[in-house]
């Protein structure tokens, strides 16, 4: 054998030493199954809010009751829930021309049938639901107490939610003061907010 006869051989055999044949199993099945996935958020549309709620100017007359309503709507694609807390650390509503004039907000968990049933001046709220939104799945009141006077809290509690797509679901707050006969003349405020919140 030749020179250039054995340096052939030899890279030859170089040459099979590092080439693999590969079984087809080892590539790609064909046919392959192909996963798609589409995330889609939980969305809030169409919500409205009141954004006041008052007697003005009728006003009330002290040792009496008054009831003012408002009503949160919304439309939602998944579950959402609706809460309220005060809007400050200061539960009271309080008067505009004389701070110092205060009326009580209730206890948080005073669940009076009536504000009426209230033992001296208070206010508070409860919520109910005037519309679901939906067949299956639709706002629901979040326990029997919402349905009863309470007072607004410093942290949001959650008083209605819905657990399937809804439309037009609508839920109605309505704030109820109880006023005495000492209770001095003035226009008394409190801001409370109300939140519609997707659930993640």
């Amino acid at each position: 054998m030749s020179k250039i006869t054995k340096i052939f051989a030899g890279i030859g055999a170089v040459l099979s030493l590092g080439l693999a044949i590969l079984p087809l199993s080892s590539y790609a099945a064909n046919p392959q199954d192909v996963t798609v996935d589409i995330v889609i958020p939980s969305t809030l549309d169409a919500v409205a809010i009141c954004s006041s709620a008052g007697n003005t100017p009728a006003g009330m007359a002290a040792g009496t009751i008054a009831e003012v309503t408002c009503t949160a709507t919304y439309s939602s694609n998944g579950p959402a829930s609706v809460s309220i807390k005060d809007a400050d650390a200061n539960t009271n509503l309080v008067g505009i021309a004389n701070s110092a004039y205060t009326i009580a907000a209730l206890a948080t968990a005073a669940n009076l049938t009536n504000i009426s049933d209230a033992a001296s001046a208070a206010w508070g709220y409860k919520f109910a639901v005037t519309t679901t939104g939906a067949v299956t799945g639709g706002l629901t009141v979040a326990n029997a107490n919402v349905g009863k006077y309470n007072g607004v809290a410093t942290t949001a509690v959650t008083v209605g939610s819905n657990t399937g797509v809804v439309t037009g679901a609508v839920g109605t707050f309505t704030f109820g003061v109880k006023t005495v006969i000492s209770t001095p003349a003035d226009t008394y405020s409190d801001t409370a907010t109300i939140a519609v919140t997707a659930s993640v």
